[in-house]
């Protein structure tokens, strides 16, 4: 079992064993339709993936009107939610992505390189304030840093959203305690 996988995380996968459903699709299609696919489950592809045809698969595809056997190197970022608890984690979602798309689950694949983000500690609650104003967003990855503090990377990130309901809670405990205390008879 790997360490546990963080939001921000950058992941090389790579698999000999993908297959287009037939020979009028191609295989770029077939990871096209997978990269869109692994959106919903909080990963999102980088450039640099790749799907590459061995010699003569393409004839021989065509000669028996199947499935086309190709091999891809997909490169993601773990974007959603909190992260996953393995690289395989990743590599099993990545293959059921591949069954849902093609009708053929790999029978091999694997996670060759994980970067973890830059920032990959607990920076408690000081660090992530200061977060704002920096223009570094909520996976540990700079923005662009020309922009410093911007309302657009706020809301782009969600991380504005975060601080305003942050703030809405403290200010609505204050409101009862205040209120509370008034009730009481104390000023």
């Amino acid at each position: 079992m790997s360490a546990p996988i963080p939001t921000g995380s950058i992941i090389t996968y790579q698999s000999d064993d993908w297959h287009t459903k037939s020979v009028f699709i191609s295989p770029d299609d077939v990871l096209h339709s997978v990269e869109t696919a692994l959106i919903a489950d909080g990963i999102t592809a980088r450039p640099g993936s790749a799907a590459s045809v061995g010699f003569g698969a393409e004839v021989a595809g065509v000669a028996s009107l199947s499935d086309i056997k190709f091999s891809v190197t997909l490169l993601v970022q773990i974007t959603g939610g909190l992260g996953y608890n393995s690289a395989d984690d990743v590599a099993s979602i990545i293959n059921h992505e591949v069954y849902a798309t093609t009708g053929y689950l790999p029978s091999s694949s694997s996670v060759p390189k994980v970067q973890l983000p830059g920032n990959a500690s607990v920076s408690g609650l000081w660090n992530w304030f200061g977060s704002l104003f920096s223009g570094s967003q909520s996976t540990g990855q700079p923005s662009d840093p020309s922009t410093g503090f911007s309302l657009s990377n706020l809301t782009s990130s969600g991380t504005l959203y975060i601080a305003l309901a942050l703030f809405g809670f403290i200010g609505a405990l204050a409101l009862i305690g205040y209120s509370g205390a008034l009730k009481h008879g104390g000023e």
